[in-house]
């Protein structure tokens, strides 16, 4: 009787076994959100969203970083393969790029992978054969380059990996047959010996006592000595309280070669948007001084030229000093500033040369104001756009990029255009007096 039932129980378990063995996985569940299609993780998971692909026209794409009160934290495989985008930018929130997320994207021109990206999936950016430039941002998450990243980039120039990442993989790089620059940090301790096959004009570029040394001389590649490398200081993000007075500044930028046409900024910030203000530490000192700068808090623009903000925060003196000496003449004046000498430094030109030069001078297409025109610049632009973080008083005026006194995706477009060489782009890299 025991053995009855005992074989009656086996039997079930087995057909139950059985019935379970047929069920078809539980589907993804989507949503179409605007020009979105995103993927609900889980039933349980009500915080966050991942991006299964991007369904609108537009080619200048700034991710979110929530939708809906969730957060955009993964960007799926093939989420943007074979569409037409110019350019991306990829939000703080992101943590993983999926397989193939932005492969044989032809027309994309550069992307920056933000800190906060942990993982990137195999062939993620392969055979987008307009990418000039693959930069990851500093203090990264990130710990290595997967195998046919970037693979088949024929028009790829320059790659910029920021210390953390440990190993780059076989064929990570595979045919780029114009890269002639790649930055490696001293955090690298392994590269494929096929990283960088097909890349004939590569050079090699790493600090004292680094594994690119030793990788470079094992396989024949060009190598050029950075010195000794020397860790950024990690920026911290700052609110500026709105005050109760407000101060007028009045900038104007000539630009004397090809045009006299005059930009001219024009900002009102309005206090019913938000009673704090979100500023980019690249514009603002972290240490208290007693100049104070207005940071605007729209890149709106209108036909008068003054700039009324009731944002205050603390800017570096000598971006927007009240006495200056030689042929910098800036006009700027700040409601109890104290005067300033130019200081000098060596910089790298737009047109890729070195020279001294007061610091002082400006460029227009250069919003992060460190005297060159990358896709940081451009960058910087989509992300004010965005609200991700607020541009300065002087960096508005330079994000014009087109002279049409206003910012909008159109100046980041120029300036991705201007880098990656096409001829009549009449305002970016043009030196200008503030």
């Amino acid at each position: 009787m025991k053995k009855r039932i005992l074989a009656i129980l086996l039997c079930s378990l087995f057909c139950v076994l059985g019935v379970v063995s047929i069920l078809p996985a539980q589907a993804a569940t989507y949503a179409v959100i605007g020009d979105w299609k995103v993927e609900f993780p889980s039933a349980n998971n009500k915080k966050e969203y991942y991006i299964e692909s991007y369904l609108g026209e537009d080619t200048e794409v700034v991710i979110p970083k929530e939708i809906y009160a969730r957060d955009i934290v993964k960007i799926n495989s093939n989420a943007f393969s074979g569409t037409s985008i110019t350019s991306c930018v990829i939000s703080d929130n992101i943590d993983k790029i999926a397989s193939s997320a932005f492969s044989n994207c032809q027309t994309l021109t550069s992307i920056s992978i933000p800190k906060n990206v942990s993982n990137i999936g195999i062939g993620a950016f392969s055979a987008c054969t307009s990418l000039v430039k693959f930069e990851v941002e500093n203090f990264t998450k990130l710990t290595g380059i997967p195998s046919a990243c970037c693979s088949g980039n024929t028009s790829l120039e320059e790659v910029v990996l920021a210390n953390g990442i440990t190993n780059i993989y076989g064929y990570a790089f595979l045919d780029c047959s114009n890269l002639t620059k790649v930055i490696i940090p001293p955090s690298t301790v392994s590269i494929d010996e096929n990283a960088f096959v097909g890349c004939d004009k590569l050079t090699i570029y790493g600090y004292d006592g680094s594994y690119a040394l030793e990788y470079a001389e094992a396989n024949d590649i060009p190598y050029v000595n950075l010195g000794v490398y020397v860790e950024p200081t990690e920026p911290v993000t700052t609110t500026a309280a709105p005050t109760e007075t407000s101060t007028e500044i009045t900038t104007e930028a000539t630009v004397p070669s090809e045009s006299s046409s005059v930009i001219t900024s024009s900002v009102a910030t309005d206090p019913s948007e938000s009673s704090t203000a979100a500023t980019d530490p690249d514009e603002s000192s972290t240490a208290a001084t007693t100049s104070d700068v207005i940071e605007p808090s729209t890149a709106e623009k209108t036909d008068g030229s003054e700039i009324t903000s009731s944002e205050a925060i603390t800017t570096d003196a000598t971006e927007a000093p009240t006495s200056t000496s030689g042929d910098i003449t800036p006009s700027s004046s700040v409601t109890g500033t104290s005067s300033t000498s130019p200081v000098t430094t060596t910089v790298l030109l737009p047109t890729g040369s070195s020279t001294v030069v007061e610091k002082l001078k400006y460029f227009i297409g250069d919003a992060d104001l460190d005297y060159r025109i990358t896709v940081k610049d451009a960058t910087k632009i989509q992300k004010h756009i965005a609200k991700i973080l607020t541009l300065g008083e002087i960096p508005l005026v330079l994000a014009d990029a087109n002279n049409d006194e206003k910012v909008s995706v159109k100046d980041a477009t120029q300036i991705q255009k201007y880098i990656a060489g096409f001829k009549d782009i009449p305002y970016v890299g043009t030196e200008v007096k503030l």
